[in-house]
């Protein structure tokens, strides 16, 4: 299981593995859980070699435990022995999972073999409430990957080292860059994280907007509308068009800070953006976002 806050690098790490996993001669199955209706970081990882299953519209940990429950059963019974990557939200509590994980690895069907928690080495920008979902993320933890450590100073990645340290002691930390870590070294041994019971939903302070951009945006007005989100907008990310510019791109935008570089694939991918907000953060989120589409 990987899991993260929202941008830490999820979905690179799942690549990292994924591709490994190939290499090894392995088949993998990934299911990937997106809080949004919008299915956005399946086309960042489907490469025709994989099985991949989609949960999206709510969280694994919360509302969607019952669908991962009966996703693993169904992939147990048809493919035993498969080696499984579930990706939760960004604000997932791997508590929740694990518990709906819980049904089917005590009948012996599956095993957890490790809950790897994705930190953002950047985090001391957040705001409280985020810093608390994404240190309560890091409890049931058997690696964890300080990520982002090129966005920051070396005297913040040591002040995410020490925080992290002092939630969860007892387990590896890996100071990384786009997750760049060996997956034989995080994947060995067994996992010792637990399957807790009656964890409370995680998502009550989220919600998402998932919206499709028919027409070409303006570059510059675009860059600047993401340079300058509210506080309370968490998140976005996606795929757009530019006027004058041929192709499509892909949208990471964390906080003010974003990248938007060439997304080629060879599936043709909608023009569609999902942004993530604190619960009263998504107003006005559309409006502002009009000024940029050009009609020519």
């Amino acid at each position: 299981m990987i899991g993260g806050f929202l941008g830490s690098g999820k979905t690179t790490l799942l690549r990292r593995l994924v591709d490994w996993e190939i290499d090894q001669g392995q088949k993998p199955v990934v299911i990937m859980s997106e809080f949004g209706k919008f299915d956005i970081d399946t086309s960042l990882i489907d490469n025709g070699q994989i099985e991949i299953r989609r949960l999206s519209g709510g969280c694994v940990c919360c509302d969607l435990r019952l669908a991962l429950t009966n996703t693993l059963e169904e992939i147990a019974q048809r493919s035993p022995g498969a080696h499984v990557y579930v990706e939760t939200t960004g604000v997932a509590d791997p508590a929740g999972v694990l518990e709906a994980i819980a049904p089917v690895a005590k009948r012996g069907e599956i095993s957890v073999k490790k809950v790897i928690l994705v930190y953002d080495a950047s985090l001391g920008e957040a705001l409280q409430e985020d810093q608390y979902t994404a240190q309560r993320q890091l409890l049931m933890a058997d690696v964890i990957l300080i990520n982002r450590c090129d966005t920051v100073s070396p005297e913040e990645v040591e002040t995410a080292h020490r925080q992290v340290a002092e939630i969860k002691p007892d387990v590896p930390l890996c100071h990384t860059t786009y997750c760049d870590v060996a997956p034989a070294d995080i994947l060995a041994g067994e996992s010792g994280a637990g399957f807790p019971s009656g964890t409370l939903p995680s998502t009550d302070n989220y919600r998402s907007l998932a919206f499709v951009v028919d027409k070409p945006l303006g570059r510059t007005c675009f860059e600047d509308w993401l340079s300058n989100l509210a506080g309370d907008l968490v998140r976005v990310k996606g795929f757009v068009r530019f006027a004058d510019e041929e192709g499509l791109f892909e949208v990471q935008a964390v906080r003010q800070r974003h990248s938007i570089v060439p997304f080629e694939s060879l599936a043709r991918q909608r023009s569609v953006l999902v942004a993530i907000a604190h619960a009263e953060g998504l107003d006005g989120v559309t409006r502002t976002l009009e000024g940029c589409v050009e009609d020519g």
